[in-house]
């Protein structure tokens, strides 16, 4: 399962266009042979490359989410790597999808528990029924302080929204058109 994943990781066209295929296909309930988690209707956790540079405290358990327009919000999952507790921020920042158009922002102070080790959380998605291209944006995991992204790979999370939206018809008044060459 895990290389059939890696396999629709959207890098090429090829790759793309199996990776949307799957994804209509969960979401208009037609027989699918990716299993989501239940609650994750339209949203895939795509396997990222093995990081170097981990934060060993708190980090994201995926480093990239892809979720359906019309899937209303996306579930991210922070986990905490020791027992003890940590207060932080998350912050959505911007890339190509821009906050209150194509997502709802977030800038939240959690506080971990010491005997918790992971929590989701809920960031809303804006479908917006035009068609326009993917889009992405980030969140982060900030320092309580300073609210500055905390150190590692781990700490940044990219989600990119695929438009599940038809791109419209190019339609021509007429069928035929005689050009004359000069």
């Amino acid at each position: 399962m895990d290389q059939y994943l890696d396999a629709l990781s959207p890098e090429s066209p090829l790759e793309r266009i199996a990776f949307r295929l799957q994804v209509a296909k969960y979401t208009t309930n037609k027989k699918d042979f990716l299993r989501l988690e239940k609650g994750t209707q339209g949203q895939i956790e795509n396997e990222t490359k093995v990081s170097t540079s981990l934060n060993d405290i708190i980090g994201f358990k995926c480093l990239h989410y892809s979720v359906a327009e019309s899937s209303i919000h996306v579930n991210l999952v922070i986990e905490k790597k020791k027992s003890e507790e940590f207060t932080f921020w998350v912050k959505t920042r911007d890339g190509t999808a821009l906050a209150d158009e194509d997502y709802i922002p977030k800038e939240e102070l959690i506080t971990f528990k010491a005997t918790e080790k992971e929590r989701t959380i809920k960031i809303g998605l804006v479908d917006s029924h035009d068609w326009e291209p993917d889009e992405d944006f980030f969140v982060d995991l900030c320092d309580e302080q300073t609210k500055k992204r905390l150190d590692g790979d781990n700490t940044c999370c990219k989600v990119t929204i695929l438009d599940d939206d038809n791109p419209g018809q190019l339609v021509f008044e007429k069928r035929e058109i005689e050009v004359k060459r000069a």
